[in-house]
């Protein structure tokens, strides 16, 4: 399998935060689970969901708590300050994913807490934080493997098929720009945020045999080649599949 090396990290997306003095933690959390988080114990902090709202928190009689509706976000205000004790907090989201927080009160200033679930984050971002969090070898054998049937699809990627009433001239490449005859047309694709995979349709439009090569199949932005066969007999087809960095992508 061909390969090329790791050009750069996939950035996460975009966090609508406002830039200020106060610290960000980032908290990966997944549906009912816990997370601990440093609040101020003197100051307001803020706590927000990625992908999400939260709808309703269970609050805590040292702390007041105001809901902006328009974010979604809570404010926590300690009452009476400084806070000396943790706080056990249940908020619950729009999506419907709650969360238990255990907040530990500092000496610090105001903090705000995103907590992130990839579950209930859309399909890019999902597909974003896979790619981010996984090195990029072994996310183009994985895109790889499940284009090909072998594996599901990774966190985020969608499936999408190329049928004749939607073929472009970017699905098939005409046998006068490949070597001895090959017609080879796109079948479907799974696609994720840096990566794409892609199942080829090659057939032998010749009157010989064709010994395949990665070469037949190269294309700009392309990160690897399976070929499960080499040779193609005339009239017959084989499907390839490649993995492609998207355009734009940073991988």
């Amino acid at each position: 399998m061909k390969r090329t090396a790791l050009a750069a990290l996939l950035a996460l997306a975009p966090l609508v935060w406002t830039t200020s003095a106060a610290a960000l933690q980032i908290k990966q959390a997944t549906g009912d689970g816990q997370v601990t988080a440093t609040i101020s114990a003197k100051e307001i902090s803020r706590i927000g969901l990625a992908g999400d709202r939260v709808r309703m928190v269970n609050g805590d009689p040292d702390v007041d708590i105001s809901h902006d509706e328009v974010t979604g976000d809570i404010y926590l205000k300690p009452a009476p300050a400084p806070l000396s004790k943790p706080l056990n907090l249940f908020v619950t989201s729009e999506k419907g994913f709650t969360y238990q927080l255990l907040l530990l009160p500092e000496a610090v200033p105001s903090e705000q807490i995103l907590i992130r679930n990839e579950d209930a984050l859309g399909g890019p971002a999902r597909a974003g934080a896979w790619e981010q969090r996984t090195p990029f070898h072994a996310a183009v054998v994985e895109v790889m493997r499940a284009a090909a049937g072998a594996a599901a699809l990774p966190a985020g990627y969608v499936r999408e098929s190329v049928t004749d009433a939607n073929v472009t001239d970017a699905d098939v490449m005409d046998a006068g720009t490949r070597r001895r005859g090959l017609l080879i047309r796109r079948r479907f694709q799974i696609t994720g945020s840096a990566l794409q995979g892609i199942a080829l349709k090659v057939r032998n439009t010749g009157t010989e045999p064709v010994s395949l090569s990665e070469r037949d199949l190269f294309a700009p932005g392309q990160a690897a080649v399976y070929l499960p066969v080499r040779t193609v007999a005339p009239g017959a087809s084989v499907t390839a599949f490649v993995v492609r960095r998207r355009t734009g992508g940073s991988q």
